[in-house]
């Protein structure tokens, strides 16, 4: 328990120049403000790991924000928006019923708690039609985030121009953590090391 506590504190701090005094004399002085790292959450990523996969649980995804908002950190999560589309979720439900063959990770179990999330500014989501995981590590680049995903981003990578793909490598190797959970108990890789 203290070595994983002590992971998440080493490193995770980073100055916030955006904030400056100029004590009255025109001269502008950074005023000392740390705040903890940004942690983007791949919200479908969490929500199945915490489902075993058989189930998209929106209590995994409550239970990771949780863990990292106790700690001080920011934190946010992002996912495609047809997860809040109550008619594609009913659609996708219908078929299901029928008996068609339907991926749990396109069924939600609770859009009413997803909704909660995206009113307290924690979920974003992205176009349907879209590659939601370009939009989640393009905003964790962005803003120097740790993205927290069991998933390797392979596509993502081979998306990226051939002469980036070793910086975009790199990048993932430090700036995405794997977590398990343990019934409700949600753990993060002990052994991540914020850079």
């Amino acid at each position: 328990r203290v070595r994983m506590e002590s992971a998440f504190h080493e490193g995770c701090e980073v100055d916030d120049d955006s904030k400056s005094d100029d004590g009255g004399h025109g001269e502008k002085r950074p005023r000392a403000n740390k705040r903890k790292r940004l942690i983007v959450l791949d919200a479908p990523n969490v929500c199945m790991a915490h489902g075993r996969h058989s189930v998209f649980s929106t209590r995994g995804l409550r239970l990771a924000i949780a863990y990292f908002e106790a700690r001080n950190f920011q934190v946010m999560a992002m996912m495609p928006e047809y997860y809040l589309d109550r008619a594609y979720v009913a659609r996708k439900r219908r078929q299901q019923s029928r008996g068609e063959e339907v991926s749990a990770a396109k069924l939600p179990d609770d859009i009413d708690a997803l909704e909660s999330l995206c009113d307290d500014g924690l979920l974003f989501t992205t176009p349907a039609q879209d590659y939601d995981d370009s939009y989640t590590l393009e905003y964790a680049r962005k803003h120097d985030a740790v993205v927290v995903s069991n998933d390797r981003f392979r596509d993502y990578v081979d998306k990226a121009r051939a002469e980036e793909r070793d910086d975009v490598r790199d990048w993932l190797r430090t700036h995405v953590m794997s977590f398990t959970f343990v019934r409700d108990e949600f753990l993060p890789n002990p052994d991540f090391r914020f850079v």
